[in-house]
């Protein structure tokens, strides 16, 4: 199998590009992001996986500033190899990296009503933002990727919550409601050439699945569209206008001060960490 750009021998099929093509398109992509908003102080949100190693390598091998953020969950058997994994990319790069626990380990949301995998994005992208603001970072990136987006975008549609804020692949700094900016610079990216970029560039990852994602809506999303690429990337391409049409507002919740939807004036977290 041949390189659509040089002949030279292909390391993935889709879209078909040896080691050097495919890492200069992954890297493109990264470096088009990055020049849209202009970071000045970046954190990149690492979980010891294969999308924000992708991510985290891309940026430093264009020259990008950025410090790293692992969340350990206390997830028994894999935050613990996660964070090992995070630490050794960290290493590679030569970069910082902060580690925040919350104060509720992911584990004990399980015994809630909602999805667990639910609560844990709310803890993630809470974190995440409170780190960023209180200490100066203008820009979070995560290493969302297409396949992602175009799982997110089909819930949305079939949960009739179709435009949703968080698809985007910009979300400004809205400083006045304490929250930092959000980027996803493998917006464009495939989950199967950000596979094939970790594994060309043999970084540090940390491949098993979450033992509590049983059940993900989000992964039996992703696991259908698979065997559609077609309609994957169509649904990709709506997302961008589906997020500027589902901005939100926002009110300050009233016992963190940071920033929520919630006509109660409390943030999810806020609620999750009272139920303890």
């Amino acid at each position: 199998m041949k390189c659509r750009v040089c002949a030279g021998n292909a390391v993935i099929s889709e879209p078909r590009l040896c080691r050097e093509h495919l890492t200069s398109h992954v890297q493109k992509e990264v470096r088009r992001i990055i020049r849209w908003v202009k970071p000045e102080k970046l954190l990149v949100a690492v979980s010891g996986g294969k999308d924000s190693a992708a991510l985290a390598h891309a940026l430093a091998e264009t020259g990008v500033q950025f410090e790293m953020l692992y969340i350990d969950l206390g997830i028994d058997g894999y935050s613990s190899p996660s964070k090992e994994a995070a630490a050794r990319l960290a290493k590679r790069l030569g970069g910082r990296l902060h580690t925040v626990r919350p104060p509720t380990p992911v584990p004990e949301l399980k015994q809630r009503k909602e999805p667990v995998c639910s609560l844990c994005g709310t803890v993630k992208r809470y974190v995440m933002n409170r780190f960023a603001f209180e200490n100066g970072f203008d820009y979070v990136a995560t290493g969302h990727n297409m396949d992602d987006v175009a799982a997110i975008t089909a819930i949305g549609i079939a949960s009739g919550n179709a435009f949703n804020f968080k698809l985007s692949p910009v979300s400004w700094p809205r400083k006045e409601h304490r929250m930092a900016g959000r980027i996803k610079p493998l917006y464009r990216i495939s989950e199967k050439e950000i596979l094939a970029y970790a594994l060309v560039h043999g970084l540090p990852v940390h491949h098993a699945e979450c033992p509590l994602s049983e059940n993900n809506t989000q992964l039996a999303a992703k696991q259908l569209l698979s065997g559609l690429p077609g309609f994957k990337r169509g649904l990709y391409r709506l997302a961008a206008k589906m997020g500027r049409e589902g901005k939100r507002e926002l009110f300050e919740c009233r016992e963190c001060s940071y920033p929520t939807t919630a006509s109660s004036r409390i943030c999810k977290f806020c609620r999750l960490s009272r139920e303890r």
